[in-house]
């Protein structure tokens, strides 16, 4: 049986963290701030026969702050304190300490049964003997020690009685001394040597065999049969017989022993043991996954045939219709082509009417009589006609200064109102606004237009402020109103009443499996499935799914994992987005909005394209037609004011109509650009419509001959639905294709049944904590030494005149002077 330690390092896994859940077991204290540690030793003199002779308990209490009106619970009598003079004070079911010490060792006596008893009979060349007849005598001996866990628990497991040992692992060592022994050998066990004596031991799990041959069918096991064995044979050539030392040590907790015992030459029998237990788990594991997958898939199988059903139909539907997308696909490119085609003979059209037309203007400008008496002719063109007419409309560059001035006063007394403070603009952000109201004007007039693009100036300047301020994560999320709003979801979705969503279920689900799957290298070659099948029957037994998954998922959720979730759905909405872009929007959002939803964050989006677009036309307002514009747009203004006084009219008319055809001019421009875009791309949804009519057109016929084949699976899935003993049966049958190898033996008896009874033989080794008894709360171990009386012969009680209880031997590094080194308090 695995070790305490190692049980519970096999049990602890799935951290996501996020994903286990335990329960706090909440110790009696010393004094409320320390635990206190109780660990037994319990020494046992055996007669020769093997019959108890005296039982001797060494107690030590450890806490690191001193112990202040500790009950110590013990049926100790006759007990000593070792350590110190103080007298013990007796309680109603043990002693009560007040110490300052953090050590205390106390002994005393205790007859209650022990876990593990031990019948010795020795025999001569074959013909049983008592061992003090035996003394001094020749010939093969034979020692048997027959050994009986004596602690057992009966369990009910699915309608069936199973009689459960406590695990205890038993080291039994004899030495024989060479003057006297040859020829030593033990069952199940190794016989070393030091210059003068012959050290037997072996190591066994009394009482365990019956435990484990109601799980396990006879060879599941052989692996461990070398331990299953409740009697130990020594055997050996004796010359004038003298009784060895004969010592056992017990523990339910192997790691107990191993500790002791670690620079022996047992460590592959530890190995071994190591080996089973993960074997042993491996088995149950695999055939109990396979076992519940085999049922699961017998539940799920109608559903499959009714889904693919569905996949038919709808693969028919996807091929018919993808054939159609594919031919209007085809028109649309078709007609985009036609059009893109013109786009030259468009533009080229245009340019020509754009000439023609300002041919014109300047042939009419040019018969004018005031022109001809200036004695100056004028060639109109897109880049100087706002000059020539603003020259014909006797408007100059002061009066353009002077509008444009005014203009700047009233867009600085229009922030000052609004912020409370004094304005400045510069030069060129009035220039650009100017532009701006030009090329976006309304009915509404120029200062409404102006006023307009003065305020979508100042959001683009906003969303540039944040575009620079927040181009990570992590800034965004130092943001005040980000960082409020996504704890208040955090906050929500912890909320008992929440209802995961699918996603989140799905992403939970696999992060509780990958973290079994890293913390435990058993899992880690299995299927998800089989996965999650060992953990609802192990780790989360009488949970349901939902219910682990909502814990861990409300256990793991964080600020940080909702700021993913929001930029995983902005970038599957524009995959263009960078990871700034996404933190300069989330941080936009959540100051102007105070939310993060999906509408809040699609008005984000706007005011960040219209941001773009605004900085755009801010560098188009200082290139050469730009300025232009600006001219045109300020000789309009001046043209306009009552103060303005002119003869030409028709100079003011025709400079309106030459702006105008500018416009169509661009317009065009922009829109035959777009043509050839769109047509550009109509050609790759052309293409790959067509692959898409082809490969709908080839799951269609896939998924009939699907349908074809899960009918045929589901009529082979129905006939294991007859119950697991079919199942059961069945698997010994496919042994040879490879469920041998995962299940270690031919056959196997009820997988389930298997499973709780392993869990019930580890949580007994792991209760049995004392002997003589514990506090509530307090963390125990205990461990038991065997000493066998040795009797003496004439040469031996002349060479000592008194027989002690231990005998101390060479210099501890041996299995049987560690046991030995046990006994040194004790006499």
């Amino acid at each position: 049986m695995k070790n305490t330690k190692k049980m519970i390092l096999r049990t602890a896994a799935v951290g996501m963290t996020a994903c286990t859940m335990s329960i706090a077991v909440l110790p009696i204290h010393a004094d409320d701030s320390d635990t206190v540690t109780k660990k037994e030793d319990v020494f046992a003199v055996l007669n020769t026969d093997g019959t108890v002779n005296k039982t001797t308990v060494t107690d030590t209490l450890h806490s690191d702050t001193g112990f202040h009106n500790y009950n110590d619970v013990s049926h100790l009598k006759d007990a000593q304190n070792l350590k110190s003079t103080d007298e013990l004070t007796r309680s109603s079911d043990g002693y009560v300490w007040n110490t300052e010490d953090t050590d205390i060792y106390y002994q005393g006596t205790y007859d209650s049964t022990l876990p593990l008893s031990a019948a010795i009979s020795y025999s001569l060349d074959g013909k049983e003997i008592k061992e003090e007849d035996l003394l001094g005598q020749s010939g093969h001996v034979k020692i048997t020690i027959d050994l009986t866990n004596t602690k057992y628990q009966y369990y009910q497991v699915n309608g069936t009685s199973y009689k459960v040992a406590l695990p205890i692992a038993a080291v039994a060592g004899a030495m024989f001394s060479k003057d006297v022994f040859s020829n030593v050998s033990i069952n199940g066990g190794e016989v070393t040597s030091d210059s003068s004596h012959d050290i037997a031991a072996s190591v066994s799990l009394p009482g365990m065999k019956d435990s484990l041959e109601k799980i396990f069918v006879a060879g599941t096991l052989s692996s461990l049969d070398a331990y299953l064995n409740d009697e130990i044979v020594i055997e050996a050539d004796a010359k004038e017989y003298e009784a060895p030392e004969m010592m056992i040590a017990a523990s339910s907790n192997i790691s107990d022993l191993k500790d002791e015992l670690k620079d022996t030459d047992l460590s592959s029998v530890w190995n071994d043991i190591d080996q089973l237990q993960s074997a042993t788990d491996e088995l149950v594991a695999g055939t109990k996954s396979l076992y519940d997958g085999a049922g699961q898939l017998s539940d799920g199988s109608s559903s499959l045939s009714a889904g693919t059903d569905e996949l038919v139909s709808g693969a028919a539907a996807l091929a018919d219709g993808s054939s159609q997308l594919s031919a209007g696909a085809d028109a649309l490119s078709a007609g985009l082509g036609q059009l893109s085609a013109s786009s030259k003979e468009l533009n080229a059209g245009a340019k020509q009417i754009q000439d023609s037309v300002f041919a014109t203007a300047s042939k009419e400008i040019n018969a004018d009589a005031n022109v001809i008496a200036s004695g100056k002719t004028y060639e109109l063109t897109a880049e100087n006609y706002a000059d020539d007419l603003a020259e014909l409309l006797e408007i100059n560059d002061a009066e353009r200064a002077q509008a444009k001035a005014q203009i700047k006063k009233s867009l600085d007394d229009a922030v000052s109102a609004k912020t409370g403070s004094a304005s400045n603009l510069d030069d060129s952000t009035v220039n650009a606004l100017i532009y701006m109201a030009g090329i976006h004007s309304t009915d509404a007039g120029f200062n409404a237009d102006l006023a307009s693009q003065a305020a979508r100036l100042i959001s683009a300047q906003t969303v540039q402020k944040y575009a620079a301020g927040y181009t990570s994560k992590t800034a965004a999320m130092q943001n005040a109103k980000v960082a409020a709003i996504l704890n208040a979801v955090v906050n929500a979705k912890k909320n008992a009443s929440y209802s995961l969503s699918d996603s989140e279920t799905a992403v939970t689900k696999a992060q509780i499996i990958a973290a079994a799957k890293q913390q435990s290298a058993q899992l880690s070659s299995l299927s998800d499935d089989a996965v999650w099948t060992y953990l609802m029957n192990n780790q989360y037994i009488g949970l349901s799914d939902s219910t682990v998954i909502a814990a861990a998922f409300k256990n793991s959720i964080s600020a940080s994992q909702v700021y993913d979730a929001i930029a995983a759905q902005l970038k599957s909405a524009n995959s263009s987005l960078s990871d700034a872009d996404i933190a300069a929007m989330i941080a936009y959002t959540a100051d102007t909005y105070s939310a993060l939803d999906a509408s809040s964050l699609n008005k984000a989006g706007t005011a960040m394209s219209d941001a773009e677009a605004a900085a755009l036309e801010m560098q188009n307002s200082a290139a050469a037609e730009g300025q232009q514009k600006i001219k045109s747009t300020l000789n309009v203004l001046v043209a306009s004011s009552d103060s303005y006084q002119t003869s030409s009219q028709a100079m003011k008319e025709l400079q309106t109509s030459l702006d105008g055809l500018c416009s169509f001019t661009e317009g065009l421009k922009k829109y035959t650009d777009g043509v050839d875009s769109a047509y550009s791309g109509s050609q790759t949804l052309a293409s790959k419509t067509a692959e898409l009519a082809k490969g709908a057109s080839s799951l269609s016929q896939g998924a009939t001959q699907l349908k074809t084949g899960i009918d045929a699976l589901s009529a082979g899935i129905n006939t294991l639905k007859d119950g697991s003993e079919t199942l059961m049966n069945g698997m010994a049958q496919y042994s040879e294709e490879g469920i041998s190898k995962l299940t270690g033996s031919s056959e196997t008896k009820d997988l389930r049944n298997a499973t709780e009874l392993l869990d019930q033989i580890k949580k007994n080794g792991e209760s049995y904590n004392n002997y003589s008894g514990i506090s509530d709360g307090t963390e125990g171990t205990v461990k038991f030494i065997y000493k066998v009386k040795t009797v003496k012969t004439e040469k031996e009680d002349t060479a000592s005149a008194s027989n002690t209880d231990v005998t101390h031997v060479n210099d501890g590094s041996n299995i049987f002077s560690r046991i030995a080194d046990l006994f040194i308090f004790w006499k």
